[in-house]
């Protein structure tokens, strides 16, 4: 991504995603990022994974977390929800 500034954009985390995505860049090294992403293919599916922003980037805030979309995956999750669902170990 760019920048934030598309306003046609729109990407929601619920409560319980931003609370694990403050979690895990709590142990993650200063400047350190979420990155959603698709995965491309017959069916293309969402990928989340920490990163650094590279070059040009600039992390959007989403709900008080530092996101990054690329420019391709934005048309994928355009008005998505990410949420947070926890199963036992």
């Amino acid at each position: 991504m760019s920048g934030s500034g598309d306003s046609t954009f729109r990407l929601k985390v619920t409560p319980k995603a931003r609370e694990a995505f403050h979690e895990v860049l709590a142990r993650q090294s200063p400047g350190s990022v979420i990155r959603i992403y698709v995965v491309s293919g017959p069916q293309p599916r969402p990928g989340i994974t920490v990163d650094k922003p590279k070059g040009h980037e600039l992390p959007m805030d989403v709900g008080g977390v530092p996101v990054l979309v690329d420019d391709i995956s934005r048309k994928y999750l355009c008005e998505a929800t990410v949420d947070y669902l926890s199963s036992p170990e």
